[in-house]
């Protein structure tokens, strides 16, 4: 009713620690340097604008490997 949001349990230390991090940032902070990464952004998924997706890809044998690349045979 008074649009307070309720913040999951598995939520509270990241986002705890956002704030910590920010208030340091503020006090002591390089103006050069980029604001941390918040936590709470990685627990839930969230990519940053501009970061690549990690590409790679494993195999179990060299033969999956093989099949992967030069199409079979």
């Amino acid at each position: 009713m008074q649009g307070i949001q309720e913040i999951p349990e598995y939520l509270l230390l990241p986002s705890i620690h956002d704030r910590l991090s920010e208030i340091e940032y503020m006090l002591v902070g390089n103006p050069k340097k980029d604001m941390p990464t918040k936590l709470v952004d990685i627990v839930l998924g969230k990519e940053e604008k501009g970061k690549k997706r990690d590409t790679t890809r494993s195999y179990m044998s060299v033969d999956d490997f093989n099949k992967s690349r030069y199409g079979g045979a």
